[in-house]
């Protein structure tokens, strides 16, 4: 997340720790000056609400956009509770991982 601006880019891999002799890809990013970047895993992205609709990337980004003005240390609850408001009396039927950093 930088200004106004919110990028989603999407990882490949396998569980960590599963394969002895797993290889992993990696790719280096520009990150600019007064940005933040927020690392999550499936958990998040395989929430639905009572209607059937997922929190897909489109809602992801609209929910780290409204957040912006959030304190850092304070972002990974927000973005938990907004989660669990979208999937209602659901909840979460997977394991969630979240990473917030800012860069200033």
């Amino acid at each position: 997340m930088h200004a106004d601006d919110t990028e989603l880019r999407e990882s490949q891999g396998r569980t960590l720790g599963i394969s002895p002799n797993l290889r992993i890809q990696s790719e280096a990013v520009q990150i600019a000056q007064v940005s933040r970047v927020v690392l999550f895993t499936d958990g998040l992205t395989e929430l639905y609400n009572p209607q059937q609709e997922g929190l897909d990337e489109e809602k992801i980004a609209g929910l780290l956009t409204e957040s912006q003005e959030v304190e850092i240390e304070k972002l990974n609850r927000r973005l938990i509770k907004k989660a669990l408001d979208f999937s209602g009396r659901l909840g979460m039927e997977d394991d969630l991982a979240l990473l917030s950093n800012e860069f200033l």
